[in-house]
């Protein structure tokens, strides 16, 4: 009897640790490249949201990256399941650019707790927050303050919902819109 117990614990054990390492494979391939073939480097901001089992609803706010022209980046982190991203950059004449490029086949930011439409960043330095998504998201919410950027947000994106390939072309002689 000892014996069949023992051949079960192990065999659950066995079993929950192929869950989560399958788990961890799969969420590898969660991945969403953004490609610059403008003629500016694009500066982003990006909200990642995912959901643990012991956790729950989990975020990550981390910026300013970069990406060069001609160049393209993952803009997503394996361990999480969905992103949401902001794009700014430099015009020729001065003044910057928050453009907002929505693929067809994406869900566009909506305000939602996953895909908030606007986020308050710093207008400069680095950003790293981790933590439960209501509190990054919150901590990131209108209205802004002093120093901080009100950066306009993409779209939600649940990698493998579409090609997750973003093709941008941001320009330096691009006119501000009101």
């Amino acid at each position: 009897m000892i014996r069949v117990a023992l051949f079960l614990m192990g065999a659950f054990a066995c079993t929950m640790g192929s869950v989560q390492s399958a788990t961890a494979q799969s969420n590898e391939y969660h991945w969403v490249e953004v490609c610059n073939r403008g003629d500016v480097d694009l500066n982003y901001v990006v909200l990642r949201t995912g959901w643990n089992l012991g956790q729950g609803d989990r975020a990550q706010l981390s910026g300013w990256h970069t990406i060069r022209k001609g160049h393209c980046e993952d803009v997503n982190t394996s361990v999480y399941q969905a992103v949401t991203i902001g794009f700014v950059y430099e015009r020729a004449q001065g003044g910057l650019v928050n453009p907002v490029y929505v693929p067809s086949d994406a869900t566009p930011a909506n305000g939602n707790k996953y895909a908030p439409s606007v986020l308050c960043v710093p207008q400069s330095g680095s950003i790293n927050r981790n933590s439960s998504l209501s509190s990054v998201v919150s901590g990131a919410s209108p209205p802004c303050a002093s120093g901080e950027y009100a950066l306009k947000m993409l779209f939600d994106e649940k990698p493998g919902n579409f090609v997750p390939k973003l093709i941008v072309r941001p320009s330096a002689s691009e006119s501000l819109s009101p």
